[in-house]
């Protein structure tokens, strides 16, 4: 089934060179150009996409890539599949990831699209906080951000000499030496991984309370009267006590089901985190929806914010534990915690925040600060 024209890709408004949707001399591929720019120089090959569903765009668009390589020049770099941007969309729906196959071909790493990025409040989106000279977190966020950095430079070794034995052997990838340094790749990523993540949430832990501490004004984006993007100040809470996760039994160990940190307000809201090793790395996103309406949300965004509220009541409704326990208290149970995480953004969503830390290495691998942002749950903000 086809929708008809794909949204985001308008023909000249001069009408010139209406047949390709590109008005001068036609690039040969995506290279520095904008995502409207993109989808007007793919028009000739996107006319009548299939947008009823994710997994049906996915699927003809995976299918005009591979019969059509001006459209795979226009979104992915020529070799390796690479995206020119992780942001492009076409209409409602994210670029998919892609990989090449032995026989030439390409196909979508998932069969949903890739998700848009979040929104954020500030109008640089981060604002860096740099390392704090004599703070005693230092020393064992430096260790930890060393580990990383060691787990990093091994799997960079192993691929290199994978591939100066394929180079000068002849090997593919069955070859068994091939596969033997595969394999220990692979956990060596698993640690990189790991060691993120605790890297990730510790300096989270270190720097929350130094940016939410009652006092702290940031420049947020904001519509005026007329409906224009302004700029106003804002005052970020104080939060009280520590991260309420660590009095949850019930929430899971890893995965995109759980936030990273929550801490309560001193004014009767929240400050929900979400904590990366690096400024590099990418957000993760998880699935909600069922059957056509079934789609990947990313985290930072609403939808992501509410589906993990909702996995929280869910664990919480299973705990057959008393659930009338307060808040402050030793134990914290997720149904009460989403609840009310719920009634607060309901009476006034400016008492959630939602919030970005990542860290933020030096060239040695030491810790060296933090990037911060502030999500925006705002419908009403055009994309920054």
């Amino acid at each position: 089934m086809s929708p008809g024209p794909v949204d985001g890709a308008p023909a000249p408004a001069d009408g010139s060179n209406t047949d390709s949707g590109w008005t001068g001399e036609r690039p040969k591929n995506g290279y520095g150009l904008s995502n409207e720019q993109r989808v007007r120089l793919a028009d000739p090959y996107l006319r009548d996409l299939d947008m009823c569903s994710g997994r049906n765009f996915v699927q003809d668009f995976m299918d005009r890539v591979n019969n059509h390589p001006e459209l795979l020049d226009t979104f992915y770099k020529e070799g390796n599949g690479s995206k020119w941007s992780a942001d492009d969309v076409i209409g409602e729906y994210g670029i998919p990831k892609i990989e090449q196959l032995s026989d030439g071909t390409w196909r979508a790493k998932s069969d949903l699209p890739t998700p848009p990025k979040p929104d954020y409040l500030l109008p640089d989106k981060q604002e860096l906080f740099p390392r704090r000279d004599g703070n005693a977190d230092n020393a064992k966020l430096d260790l930890m951000a060393g580990v990383r950095r060691d787990e990093i430079d091994s799997s960079t070794r192993i691929r290199e000499a994978m591939q100066t034995k394929k180079d000068e052997n002849g090997w593919d990838d069955d070859h068994p030496e091939i596969v033997k340094l595969d394999e220990e790749r692979n956990q060596v990523l698993g640690r990189i991984s790991r060691a993120g993540e605790y890297y990730g949430e510790e300096v989270a832990r270190s720097y929350v309370p130094e940016i939410f501490d009652g006092s702290r004004k940031v420049q947020v984006r904001s519509l005026d009267a007329d409906g224009n993007v302004t700029l106003q100040e804002m005052t970020l809470p104080e939060i009280k006590g520590g991260d309420l996760l660590d009095k949850v039994e019930t929430a899971p160990n890893s995965g995109n089901y759980q936030f990273d940190l929550v801490h309560a307000t001193t004014d009767g809201g929240f400050v929900v985190t979400e904590a990366k090793a690096d400024v590099q790395t990418e957000l993760g996103n998880r699935k909600v929806g069922v059957g056509d309406s079934e789609r990947r949300v990313s985290q930072g965004t609403e939808d992501y914010l509410r589906a993990t509220l909702t996995d929280m009541i869910r664990r919480g409704n299973a705990d057959t534990r008393a659930s009338d326990i307060p808040l402050g208290s030793g134990y914290v149970n997720e149904l009460d915690l989403a609840q009310e995480m719920l009634a607060a953004l309901a009476e006034d969503p400016s008492k959630l925040h939602y919030a970005e830390i990542k860290g933020v290495s030096t060239a040695t691998g030491a810790h060296g600060g933090v990037s911060f942002g502030l999500y925006d749950l705002s419908p009403k903000l055009p994309r920054n």
